[in-house]
């Protein structure tokens, strides 16, 4: 009997990785009819607000639909002028670079370093008298040096927005992330930290850009009954599909997203540049009470990230397997290495019942079918986010991945290289 039918589970990176039972009886009191009329306003917001004030040690918090409308709201507050350029790097998302060309900015690139940020030294080089704010990425939870580049902006009128949506609850030489820059942005998506399959928050730590935030966000409307409805199925039809995957689990998961029961992280309009019209929209008092649960147990979760992170490094260092720079105090949202061949790796690691996530490959902007037209973004002008986005391979650390299931993960890392080396595979 080989090792995929002695393993407990399958594991997965993606259709919701994070969801407990309680989740899905949260999601599912939902639905019950005298909760209706709390699916949009109720008291869950407030609690969960409270809980984020307490993380952040900050009282300017702001729940929104997502992390992406988020950074839309903080660069609208900005009041940009045509031309006005916002510093961003390469290696990121499609809906990052779709928030700075909707609020009226222009994305400029700059390569990262050996822990996947924005590298430092590049930055001066990239800003111009129309260099409006920098966009600070922590990537999959590794620290960016925001303190540097806020010493090279400390003479310019140049705002520090910190993309935190890899990361929450940890600090950075003491202070929360999030925090250490003007504005913070959070996201609480399908694959995040933590997840309530949709929404983010928002901390603003500049009092100058107060207001105008304040502005732009009393505009926005409730998230749409059938969007949040969509968002609440996903913790029951996710759970579902992965617990029959081996049978019909498969094609219960592609009849719901068939028939739009279940949401997308990304949306067709997203991938080629557009804004759909429910967004950006305040944050749904259904999906509070699931954030208020992840939150209760964050501190935990981080522990056990941290715990599986060190696992991850110590193995791979030992195999000389190329990793994420990272310190021992790191807790990631997912262990990044990089692999010659990382498709051929995840062919494999599927057919050991490891639904790896290819969410970061393949693309210095992600996922790798977007427009790249609709960018900005020139081939061959970020070498090492191409090198990196091309190699890449991402590994669990959720709550839902035990210490054994990190341990089978490496063991079939290994024995990929193994086989490799053999010539089996």
């Amino acid at each position: 009997m080989n090792e995929q039918t002695t393993h407990k589970k399958r594991i997965f990176t993606r259709m919701g990785p994070l969801i407990t039972r309680k989740d899905m009886l949260l999601a599912c009191r939902a639905f019950l009819p005298w909760r209706w009329s709390q699916l949009r306003r109720g008291p869950h917001l407030e609690r969960a607000i409270e809980r984020l004030r307490l993380i952040t040690g900050r009282k300017q918090v702001y729940l929104i639909d997502s992390a992406r409308s988020g950074l839309l709201l903080a660069l609208r507050s900005l009041s940009l002028e045509p031309g006005d350029e916002i510093i961003v790097q390469a290696y990121t998302c499609m809906v990052v670079l779709n928030a700075i060309r909707h609020a009226g900015g222009v994305p400029v690139f700059v390569d990262i370093d050996e822990r996947y940020n924005i590298d430092v030294t590049k930055i001066e080089e990239a800003i111009t008298e129309k260099t409006r704010a920098i966009i600070v990425q922590h990537t999959f939870g590794v620290l960016a040096d925001t303190r540097t580049i806020l010493k090279i902006t400390l003479e310019r009128d140049i705002i520090i927005i910190e993309d935190s949506a890899h990361i929450i609850g940890v600090k950075d030489s003491g202070t929360p992330v999030g925090t250490v820059g003007d504005i913070g942005v959070f996201s609480f998506g399908s694959e995040k930290y933590i997840s309530t399959a949709r929404g983010g928050a928002v901390i603003i730590n500049n009092q100058v850009l107060l207001d105008a935030f304040e502005t732009e966000y009393k505009q926005l409307q409730p998230l749409e009954v059938m969007k949040i409805l969509q968002h609440l199925m996903t913790f029951i039809v996710f759970p579902l599909g992965k617990w029959m995957y081996g049978s019909i689990g498969k094609g219960i998961l592609a009849f719901a997203a068939r028939l739009k029961i279940t949401a997308r992280i990304i949306y067709p309009h997203e991938r080629v540049g557009r804004r759909g019209s429910w967004h950006p929209s305040t944050y749904p008092n259904a999906l509070a009470s699931i954030l208020i649960a992840q939150l209760d147990s964050l501190e935990n979760s981080i522990k056990h990230r941290h715990d599986l992170t060190m696992r991850y490094l110590s193995a791979f260092r030992k195999y000389g397997i190329s990793t994420q720079a990272m310190d021992d105090g790191t807790a990631v949202m997912q262990f990044a290495i990089e692999v010659e061949d990382p498709f051929d790796l995840l062919a494999y690691l599927n057919t050991r019942g490891i639904m790896v996530s290819d969410s970061w490959t393949g693309s210095p902007i992600v996922p790798r079918n977007v427009n790249l037209c609709k960018t900005g973004y020139l081939e061959s002008q970020a070498p090492i986010a191409e090198h990196v986005s091309g190699h890449h391979v991402a590994l669990p650390t959720h709550p839902n991945v035990s210490v054994e299931d990190v341990e089978w993960i490496i063991r079939e890392v290994i024995n990929y290289y193994n086989k490799k080396s053999e010539g089996i595979i």
